[in-house]
């Protein structure tokens, strides 16, 4: 064989290796577009994400730890909202029933007490809600 013919075998094999090495990575290429692995890439980035979120809101918890006590007694209050209201309607139908000069001035003493015991509530759940954390978490 001639020099310029052994040229061109060369060139042929990069070529065909090139081609190959082409081939191979546009066929992974395709694969990464299958409905499957879409779905599975997907869900993958959607799980570490959550992940990543989730630590995150733990990290900030255990750095506010007031702020989640507070949230935790106004979820509290929330949920026992209608025995509240029901307190306080009853108090209202007290206060009409013994309407006298100086009933507004006890209205205000009776809301004002009710009011501070319904903050010690709070308080108290709230210390509860602290207490039954993990001592590392406080």
């Amino acid at each position: 064989m001639s020099r310029a013919e052994d040229e061109l075998e060369k060139l042929r094999a990069v070529r065909n290796a090139a081609l190959a090495d082409f081939t191979a990575r546009f066929d992974a290429a395709k694969s990464l577009a299958k409905p499957e692995e879409l779905k599975r890439r997907l869900s993958y980035d959607a799980e570490q994400t959550a992940r990543k979120w989730m630590w995150q809101a733990i990290e900030i918890a255990g750095d506010n730890r007031g702020v989640v006590a507070g949230t935790v007694s106004a979820l509290l209050m929330w949920a026992g909202r209608k025995q509240i209201l029901a307190g306080a309607m009853a108090l209202g139908r007290r206060i009409d029933r013994k309407r006298t000069k100086d009933s507004a001035l006890n209205a205000l003493r009776q809301a004002q007490t009710k009011a501070t015991q319904l903050a010690r509530r709070a308080k108290a759940l709230g210390k509860a809600a602290m207490a039954s954390l993990p001592r590392s978490d406080r």
